[in-house]
């Protein structure tokens, strides 16, 4: 009986381990495949990867080459602000402002009758050559208000100067 047990023990097992053995191989025939197909994915990913650093490495040195520009630029922007200025500054250097004319007199706004006006005011030996004569772009005051104020531009800057220096209420004597 011991023995007719253990053989159909013996052949119960063999069974079982056959089966065993048979799921062992269809479980290892899948893993097989999904691991190639893994293998397939991470050779794609570091494929995918690798473009991306060339494309990250060539974008950081684009930054690096227009920032280097930008900063340059700007430099060279606030040095052209500043020449700007300096020749609006210098273009307003021989202008001269002609405060309390009044709007209604017999003086058009000429470059000639300004010209006679500034010589009258100063005591000039001769009139100043003017380039141009204008008022200030505001509206045309109403009777009994304050005329605008005439802006007239001197050709030479010696005849600015010398207006300018009459015109100031200190004397020769006070400097």
């Amino acid at each position: 009986m011991a023995a007719v047990f253990k053989t159909e023990l013996h052949e119960a097992l063999k069974d079982n381990l056959s089966s065993i053995k048979a799921e062992l191989q269809r479980v290892m025939a899948d893993l097989s495949v999904s691991i190639t197909n893994v293998k397939s994915d991470v050779s794609a990913l570091k494929s995918t990867v690798g473009e991306m650093e060339t494309s990250l490495s060539t974008c950081t040195d684009d930054i690096s080459t227009l920032q280097a520009k930008v900063e340059h630029l700007s430099a060279e922007l606030e040095r052209v602000d500043n020449r700007c200025e300096d020749l609006e500054a210098r273009s307003r250097r021989n202008n001269v402002r002609i405060v309390g004319v009044p709007e209604e007199t017999t003086i058009t706004n000429t470059t000639a009758a300004i010209s006679t006006l500034l010589k009258e005011a100063f005591k000039l030996e001769k009139e100043p050559l003017l380039d141009r004569a204008h008022r200030t772009l505001q509206p045309k005051p109403r009777p009994g208000e304050r005329p605008r104020t005439i802006i007239a531009r001197l050709h030479y800057h010696a005849d600015c100067a010398d207006i300018l220096r009459r015109a100031s209420p200190t004397t020769d004597q006070d400097r």
